[in-house]
């Protein structure tokens, strides 16, 4: 009589371990038919297996959101564990599993699993983020406070498959262009190795393959993610090194690849295969886009508040809803989603302000600005441009810059600057006469540059990948910013600051291989000059002296109507805010006099006195959305921000960190280019992703 399996076979039985990590599976896919087909061919092997963490791009195994895919696997590690050891390690992506399913596993663990020689972890806890967020955000997740959460909130498992798809793979992806960590890995394996002696620590999460030697013969092993080529690991007994490719050349006896027309696997059906779009499709949205930025270098006016260019937002309305009709069942990317919560609570916050007796029409033309911005983003968001077409662009529109402020400066155009005949009689006579090429105010012109800069920094590197004659090109390039940088110098806005930030990514990102610790340091002088910036704003600063306090202090410029409008919020406390008209009508009840002449008196202004008693805009994005709608849209707003840091790169990191500071100062928002430098950044950020899966 043939004797039965035994149960949980100790590791010394097995001379192999398959090891796999960051599968990322999601129902109903291919991955998800060739993962199951995997398993299958595991059965007949030897093999002991580790699955190292995120196995599915989500799962929470508590009841109601456990999906049919993960309760089949969780069945089959069931059966299997009889046979062979099979271990878990929970990943970032997972919540409970190890504790709620540890009846499936041979051994399972949150954090790390040691297993003869071996320590088998996920690998995220070497990544602790800003100020530890990482770490503290899955511990706080995979706490009590959690599960109490997740099990009592309404609709959980529909908000969480929906948080997830917003905040899907497209992320982890991006990541995979991003230098891995290597100091944090190897100081977080060695404290492992020197807290429970072995011969290797191997972890997943990074998504790339990575061998780091440790101290005292010690070596840590980072998996390719499965979800890229259906990679695996094998590791035999005495190797010390493992062998790493497809599972398909792993696994003994497994099937052959077959495409999916002779499967009749992964082909779309007739009622979900989407038509590849067609000329038109491509043709219109480009003309759109290049007339769009065209037009915004003359910015051409129609009446008192419009341009020509705005003709052009209702058809780009138009293209970016029927494109995102036609991706309705794949990811709408996280920085649109965003801008639609910040446009949903202003709305609620305008309703509220009409609904209280205010002017319908102020209100909503202050939401309508926002929207405008979040149309024009969206819709280079979606659609973008090509890379060499940008670099070619960029190059152009700052060559048009500059020439226009050679030709202004040499006196042989007619001046389209700002000239300040009051300013020569004090001592910031330096701010006589204020460069303004195309556009009738320096601190238009100057949040305009930053639009062209990030457009050749974006596209640069598909240009050096065409150009034949690199340092004919590099002179041509250098030449170029250097000239556009001279007219935007001479703005003396502290605006300058957006296209700072621009070089200085597009600088750092040509060092990272070479010097990544210099490229990592490309935010020390943006955050210096915004600080400097902020100094001037908070007091005139000029002249300059060699005693304490060194700067001149008394309040600058824009701290009359800032300091009287936090007044403002501060006395009102309004959730929705204080609603525009309102905020205009008791401007003069919180605007200090004094404070008023005394400043003015520093820019010979004194005859102005009544207009700034009276009434003045904020100067400051942050006080203006607090002043229109509240605190929530405020949070909203500065989470797309940050979202567009995170997500698409150090271009696009450093554009969204100038924006924050300059938004200290202006009433940033309302500028039409800045929505489309970042929406240009996501589209790139998008493009550069799925170059990466080819």
């Amino acid at each position: 009589m043939e004797s039965s399996p035994p149960v949980n076979p100790p590791a010394r039985q097995r001379e192999k371990w398959l090891l796999l990590a960051d599968s990322h599976i999601l129902p109903e896919s291919p991955q998800a038919t060739d993962f199951l087909e995997m398993l299958r061919a595991v059965e007949d092997t030897d093999f002991n297996v580790a699955f190292l963490g995120d196995v599915f791009d989500l799962w929470i195994a508590l009841p109601g959101y456990e999906l049919p895919i993960q309760r089949q696997f969780a069945e089959w590690c069931r059966r299997q564990r009889d046979h062979r050891r099979i271990l878990f390690t929970e990943g970032n992506h997972e919540l409970f599993v190890a504790s709620d399913r540890r009846d499936c596993f041979s051994a399972s663990s949150s954090a790390c699993l040691k297993e003869g020689d071996l320590v088998l972890a996920h690998g995220d806890q070497a990544q602790e983020g800003v100020f530890g967020f990482n770490r503290n955000f899955m511990a706080l997740a995979k706490s009590w406070v959690g599960r109490l959460v997740l099990s009592s909130i309404p609709g959980g498992p529909h908000f969480s498959a929906w948080v997830k798809g917003l905040l899907g793979s497209r992320h982890h992806a991006a990541n995979n262009s991003r230098k891995l960590p290597e100091n944090r890995i190897r100081d977080w394996a060695a404290a492992q190795l020197s807290a429970s002696p072995c011969a290797q620590v191997i972890v997943g999460h990074y998504h790339r393959q990575l061998r780091l030697e440790l101290p005292d013969k010690g070596a840590c092993t980072v998996l390719p993610a499965w979800k890229y080529g259906g990679q695996v690991a094998l590791l035999e007994s005495g190797a010390k090194e493992l062998r790493v490719g497809n599972w398909r050349e792993i696994v003994p006896n497994a099937p052959t690849a077959l495409s999916p027309c002779e499967t009749g696997e992964g082909a779309p059906s007739p009622d979900t295969a989407k038509p590849r779009p067609g000329r038109w499709e491509i043709l219109v949205p480009f003309c759109v886009s290049l007339l769009y930025i065209l037009l915004s270098v003359f910015h051409w006016k129609i009446g008192e508040r419009a341009a020509w260019e705005d003709i052009l937002v209702p058809v780009m309305a138009v293209l970016t809803l029927r494109k995102l009709w036609r991706n309705r069942t794949g990811r709408i990317p996280l920085e649109i989603t965003l801008l639609s919560v910040y446009l949903a609570l202003a709305g609620a916050a305008t309703a509220w302000h009409i609904s209280q007796g205010g002017a319908w029409l102020p209100h909503c033309y202050e939401w309508a600005v926002f929207a405008y911005g979040a149309v024009v983003f969206s819709f280079f968001a979606l659609h973008g441009l090509p890379p060499l077409l940008m670099a070619c662009l960029g190059v152009l529109l700052l060559l048009l810059w500059g020439g226009g402020w050679l030709a202004l400066v040499s006196g042989h155009a007619p001046s389209l600057g700002f000239f300040s005949a009051e300013m020569r009689q004090t001592h910031l006579a330096f701010l006589a006469a204020r460069y303004a090429f195309t556009m009738v105010n320096p601190n238009l012109a100057a949040p305009f540059c930053a639009l062209p800069f990030t457009m050749l920094a974006l596209g640069l590197p598909s240009l050096w990948q065409e150009i034949t004659h690199r340092t004919r090109a590099a002179l041509i390039v250098a030449g170029t910013v250097a000239l556009a940088w001279l007219g935007l110098v001479h703005t003396l806005s502290k605006h300058a600051l957006l296209s700072l930030a621009v070089c200085a990514a597009s600088v750092a990102d040509g060092l990272a291989l070479r010097l990544p610790r210099l490229a990592r340091a490309a935010w020390v002088p943006i955050v210096l000059a915004g600080l400097v910036c902020e100094c001037t704003v908070l007091f005139v600063t000029f002249p300059v002296t060699g005693k304490r306090p060194f700067v001149n202090t008394v309040p600058g410029m824009y701290t009359i109507h800032q300091y009287a409008y936090a007044r403002m919020l501060c006395a009102e406390r309004a959730f929705f805010g204080v609603g525009a008209e309102r905020a205009r009508s008791l401007y003069s009840k919180f605007v200090d006099p004094e404070q008023t002449r005394r400043t003015l008196a520093q820019y010979n202004q004194n005859d102005k006195l009544e207009v700034f008693l009276n009434a003045m805009d904020p100067h400051c994005e942050y006080l203006n959305q607090l002043l229109l709608f509240g605190p929530l849209p405020l949070l909203a707003m500065l989470a797309f921000w940050l979202c567009l840091a995170r997500r698409n790169g150090r271009v696009a990191a450093a554009l969204a960190l100038a924006v924050l500071f300059c938004m200290l100062w202006d009433d940033l928002l309302s500028r039409r280019w800045l929505w489309v430098a970042a929406g240009l950044c996501v589209a790139e950020s998008t493009r550069r992703h799925f170059r990466n899966l080819a």
